[in-house]
Order: structure tokens, then C-alpha cells, then sequence
């Protein structure tokens, strides 16, 4: 839930930066469809490291949970 909260709050801060050249852009008659994927490249390739990192980092703790949780002589019987 943090990392969907983080990637919402990069994505809305990426399009708030890039708003005024966009706004330029479309003025100038750029199409619709190449200012959607210029604002996808530059909010989702930035954000993709700290996903990817994120992802990786609760994968091992859940695994290192699950272990801790198998080994560690608790019992749910």
C-alpha cells in the first residue's frame, strides 16, 4: 500500500512539473497520442528503479518472515 501511495504521489508530482510544457506543447499542436506517451516515459522510467527496489525489498522480508515464522517453533495447533 506505501509503495502504491509513493508511486501515486511521484506520478501526480511528475505531471505537476511538467505541466506547463505540455500545456506548450499541445499549444503548439503537438498530437494527443505523442504528449500521452512522452508524459508515460517520464513518469513511469523515473519511477521504475524505486518500484523495482521496493518490490525486491518486501519480497526478502516476507521470505525471511515466512522463514522465521516456519522455523522459529511456533505452532499454530
Amino acid at each position: 500500500m506505501i509503495t502504491l501511495a509513493g508511486l501515486a504521489v511521484g506520478t501526480a508530482e511528475s505531471v505537476v512539473t511538467r505541466r506547463r510544457t505540455l500545456a506548450a506543447q499541445a499549444a503548439a499542436g503537438v498530437p494527443r497520442a505523442v504528449l500521452g506517451r512522452a508524459l508515460l516515459l517520464e513518469t513511469a522510467l523515473p519511477l521504475a528503479p524505486g518500484m523495482l527496489l521496493a518490490g525486491a525489498g518486501g519480497g526478502a522480508i516476507g521470505l525471511w518472515y515466512a522463514a522465521l515464522a516456519e522455523g522459529g517453533g511456533w505452532s499454530t495447533s
